[in-house]
């Protein structure tokens, strides 16, 4: 992704200041391509000239920021963010490695030779063997 040109940082930054909201209430990515701010339902509303508590397919922007700001998405959001974590399953059952012979193949579903062990557990090897 590009960053954008620096008319475009001061034009939104203008019209964001306009409404309020500071540095601290603006999130910028790394490469400063994405804007994340967050603000009373009623702010937004002023801001993006629309109601929320009715479907309303569309937004507005004042025209100046017409050619700096592609998306404004998403309008409402009501998630919470959470980690995922990685989990794992341990079976019982021998290693396929430990199991199967050095080398050994089976014949995956387009026809192609995989290893044996990716009957039982995934490897990147697997991955690249079963989708080339």
């Amino acid at each position: 992704l590009m960053a954008p040109h620096p008319e475009t940082v001061d034009v939104v930054g203008k019209w964001l200041a306009l409404h309020g909201l500071a540095e601290e209430n603006i999130t910028q990515s790394s490469a400063d391509d994405w804007v994340t701010i967050r603000v009373p339902v009623g702010l937004a509303e002023e801001m993006l000239t629309t109601v929320s508590k009715e479907y309303h397919p569309s937004y507005s922007l004042p025209e100046i920021l017409h050619d700096h700001v592609n998306l404004i998405q998403p309008t409402t959001m009501f998630a919470s963010f959470k980690a995922f974590k990685s989990t794992l399953h341990w079976t019982n059952h021998t290693r396929p490695t430990d199991s199967s012979p050095s080398g050994s193949t089976i014949t995956g579903p387009a026809g192609n030779q995989v290893d044996a062990s990716c009957n039982s557990m995934i490897t990147i090897l697997c991955l690249r063997q079963l989708y080339n």
